[in-house]
């Protein structure tokens, strides 16, 4: 029995991990801008935290950032797709992890080129 949880949480996290891999990258996005994401920031924000369970990004702003600096953002993003995928800040201005993660939070990816994060639509993602 121990051995099937060990090989349970083996396969967990490396479906985890392969999950962030699989956003690494430098993408375009559908604002004309250029974002990188490694396995340590989003951007320019540090992520403090991935949950790939649930497609969560909890990312701190960095305390010299001419908007909000020091503070926290949840993303929210959907499964790539043929080099694509769409996130939502769906929080952000926390002043804690804690409070960014556990924002009660209504996003919508039924058609995320339109609407659905707030009242926007989401940011597109293609992998240059």
């Amino acid at each position: 029995m121990r051995i099937v949880s060990v090989l349970f949480a083996l396969i967990i996290f490396t479906g985890c991990a392969s999950e962030q891999e699989s956003l690494q990258g430098t993408w375009s996005t559908n604002f004309d801008t250029e974002e990188t994401i490694t396995a340590d920031a989003w951007g320019d924000n540090t992520i403090e935290q991935w949950n790939a369970a649930d497609n969560t990004v909890i990312v701190r702003v960095p305390d010299d950032a001419e908007w909000s600096p020091g503070t926290f953002s949840k993303i929210i993003y959907t499964d790539p797709v043929e080099s694509s995928f769409y996130y939502c800040t769906a929080a952000f201005g926390k002043e804690s992890l804690d409070a960014a993660l556990n924002e009660a939070v209504s996003v919508d990816d039924s058609d995320p080129d339109n609407s659905g994060c707030g009242d926007f639509a989401w940011t597109k993602m293609t992998l240059k």
